[in-house]
């Protein structure tokens, strides 16, 4: 009896161990060896192009997209392609994994840039860099399958460095080119299309140190998490983060994330997610 109980318990301890082998294993990376004095321009450039692909995408992009598409072009590293091919610009955001090739497209344009004033780096740094900002969304990111905090942070952290992007139609597009040329391209106001949303507007004045500011964004966040709006409260709190306001607006916004955050609904199990998928939900 005592043999049966101990083979039992083995077979578990084997069951166990075999499922726990299966986990995919998180490539993210969440220490700061990678962001540094000889790192850190490598790694803006590649989140201008994750930036600039939120931007394109009519910020339909999610942080799950992201995510993807840096794990690919992890194995594409690894695998020994070329890390400066940029190949074609996906123009069809219907298709299947567009939104993966329009970041990893964006991402390779951005490297050829800067390949073109330094000296590229190796492969290892290459895929430092790339885990890192995985421990970015890692840290940002939300349990929502739609979750944009990281790229709602980046966005603001870029619009602090004075970092705007914005669709253009093409003759105006062709028009800046030429004033460019010239030099008498002149820069755009600050107009990120934020002009109805009263919560971000708040947050941004709040940040800028207008205290009158901050009652009304935790007003109108309270107001918008009992109204099931929590998932954009959690997402503006991280874009005003981006912004690196006082240490006190900062902890008061990570409360409000996170508060948010917990009465976000638990992701759908990976089998009602593929029914999903498969009736195309």
């Amino acid at each position: 009896m005592r043999k049966s109980k101990q083979r039992k318990l083995e077979k578990k301890r084997r069951a166990k161990r075999e499922h726990l082998s299966r986990k995919p294993v998180s490539l993210a990376y969440q220490g700061n060896k990678y962001r540094n004095e000889e790192t850190i321009p490598l790694v803006f450039q590649t989140e201008i192009g994750i930036y600039e692909s939120f931007v394109m995408s009519d910020r339909r992009i999610t942080d799950h997209h992201v995510r993807r598409a840096l794990e690919r072009l992890i194995r594409e590293v690894r695998g020994g392609e070329g890390c400066l091919s940029s190949r074609c610009v996906p123009n069809d955001l219907a298709e299947q994994e567009s939104e993966e090739n329009l970041i990893v497209w964006n991402i390779r344009q951005h490297w050829e840039e800067y390949a073109e004033k330094e000296p590229f780096p190796d492969r290892g740094i290459l895929i430092g860099v790339l885990r890192t900002i995985l421990g970015s969304i890692e840290t940002w990111g939300n349990i929502s399958p739609t979750s944009r905090g990281y790229l709602r942070y980046l966005e603001g952290f870029m619009g602090k460095l004075g970092v705007n992007c914005r669709q253009v139609p093409p003759e105006l597009a062709e028009q800046l080119l030429v004033a460019e040329a010239d030099g008498d391209l002149e820069p755009f106001e600050d107009d990120l299309g934020d002009d109805d949303d009263e919560l971000l507007a708040a947050g941004r004045a709040w940040a800028d140190g207008e205290k009158s500011a901050g009652v009304v964004f935790r007003s109108l966040a309270e107001e918008m998490i009992e109204a099931g709006e929590a998932q954009q409260v959690a997402e503006t709190c991280q874009q005003v983060l981006g912004v690196n306001p006082p240490k006190h607006i900062r902890e008061e916004l990570m409360r409000l994330s996170l508060g948010a955050q917990q009465r976000l609904p638990p992701p759908p199990s990976r089998l009602r997610h593929f029914f999903h998928r498969l009736i195309g939900r």
